[in-house]
């Protein structure tokens, strides 16, 4: 699986399994996910074409030999995006509504006139199930139409996911009565 944002092939199609465990982990809860965080350690940024984030649910507990074919959800269309060193936050234009309980696909991709040289660093995780595939094609095939998956893992890109659903208030107290209320975000 290449960086999140590989610009080393002509076009890219890679999905992602997070599972609902990971997300509740992370602080995201049933509702809207507004947009997605990458950060890029090191290389040299160059365009992509096209670049279109979707996102599914899913009851799959692992992504391995074959892209996944939900019901997406497109939340970023096809935009030309270049990458910046640290942060890149992509804004959904629509938000992606989670139950809360389903695994969520990321499905990234993009396909540039011309064959990239470059390659940007993320940072990665393991998990213990399939959690990505990937194809890189130089074609001007439209990556995101493109079956065939070239590599399967069990490491993927970190992201972090951007939600509108603030966590519950907390009360807290100085053990006589209420002292106030308050949200942690």
């Amino acid at each position: 699986v290449g960086a999140f944002y590989g610009s080393a092939f002509q076009g890219s199609r890679t999905q992602l399994l997070f599972t609902a465990t990971e997300l509740n982990a992370a602080g995201i809860f049933a509702g809207n996910i507004t947009g997605l965080r990458v950060n890029v350690i090191s290389g040299t940024p160059s365009g992509l074409q096209g670049f279109t984030i979707r996102m599914a649910s899913t009851a799959a507990t692992s992504i391995s030999g074959s892209f996944a074919a939900p019901a997406f959800t497109t939340v970023y269309p096809a935009f030309n995006y270049v990458p910046v060193l640290g942060t890149n936050t992509h804004v959904f234009t629509t938000p992606f509504v989670w139950n809360g309980t389903s695994n969520v696909i990321v499905e990234y991709c993009f396909t540039n006139a011309a064959a990239g040289t470059t390659s940007l660093v993320n940072t990665w995780s393991a998990t213990a199930f399939g959690s990505a595939v990937y194809y890189g094609a130089n074609s001007a095939t439209p990556a995101c139409t493109i079956a065939t998956v070239s590599n399967s893992n069990t490491v993927r890109p970190n992201i972090s996911f951007v939600s509108s659903v603030a966590p519950t208030a907390v009360s807290w107290s100085d053990g006589v009565g209420t002292v106030g209320t308050t949200n942690p975000l």
